[in-house]
Parts: C-alpha cells; sequence; structure tokens
C-alpha cells in the first residue's frame, strides 16, 4: 500500500476484491472501457504491479488496509472522505 498513490487506492477500493484474479480482470475492463489513453495506461499498470512477485503475496491485506482507509464505517471523522478534490484551493499562493 506504500507505493500506491490516492488514485491508484480508489481504484482499488472501487474494483477491487479479495480475489487477486478477479481484481486483475476487472481492471483490466476498466482499462479496456477508458477513453483516455493516460488513464487505461495508468489502470493496465495497476493491474500488472498488483500482480508482481512481493505485491501478490500480500494482496489480500493491502486490499482490507485500503478498504479500512476508505471505509467511514468504524469512526466517520477518521476515515478518508470520498469528496471530489478542487484544486484551486490547495494550490492557492
Amino acid at each position: 500500500m506504500k507505493n500506491l498513490n490516492i488514485n491508484q487506492m480508489m481504484l482499488l477500493y472501487c474494483f477491487g476484491c479479495p480475489n487477486l484474479e478477479f481484481t486483475t480482470k476487472r481492471l483490466r475492463y476498466v482499462a479496456a472501457l477508458a477513453t483516455d489513453f493516460e488513464v487505461k495506461k495508468c489502470i493496465f499498470n495497476l493491474s500488472k504491479y498488483i500482480n508482481q512477485d512481493g505485491v501478490a503475496e500480500g494482496y489480500d491485506q493491502m486490499y482490507f488496509d485500503i478498504k479500512d482507509f476508505f471505509s467511514p464505517d468504524d469512526d466517520p471523522a477518521g476515515a478518508f472522505v470520498l469528496t471530489p478534490m478542487r484544486w484551486g484551493d490547495d494550490f492557492a499562493a
């Protein structure tokens, strides 16, 4: 999970499941449906990354860590909230 950016974690949260094979297939379907080339490349690279030897063994734990990170079930104040980011406010000089 430490090598994933927030967008990759959100992709795994939305399209992932504890089964690595099903998640890989689902991510490749999503990449096939994406219209932007950069988005396709990002999603496909994520599916390749989670199938690497060092990552594949710990994928199920990484998946549950991401689910806990985004889940508002236990502690709504401490969970990450999926809201659209307003870029202008964060990078204002």
